[in-house]
């Protein structure tokens, strides 16, 4: 346990997944943000990565998370040409 209650393994893996989905800029300045706010933590970390996102105007990164099941985590995707898509979209605009 660290010294504000956190377990410091939990909370350096936490913040190197936000790592993972912000610049080490954003992350470093909501660092300083928590420290001088004494929030101590990788969630509040995270608000004020969550709040610079959202006063961006940039959409929320959501993290995806995988079920541990072979099947999933071995699936291959082929990507598509989208055009079918739009024009299903506007066949369905004018009906």
């Amino acid at each position: 346990m660290s010294l504000h209650g956190g377990h410091l393994g939990g909370t350096t893996s936490r913040l190197l997944h936000l790592l993972d989905a912000h610049t080490a800029e954003q992350v470093d300045h909501a660092l300083a943000v928590a420290i001088k706010n004494t929030s101590f933590s990788a969630h509040a970390v995270a608000f004020i990565l969550d709040q610079q996102t959202r006063a961006s105007g940039e959409p929320a990164l959501s993290p995806v998370v995988l079920p541990n099941d072979p099947r999933v985590q071995q699936l291959n995707v082929t990507p598509r040409p989208l055009a079918a898509f739009d024009a299903l979209a506007k066949q369905g605009d004018k009906a």
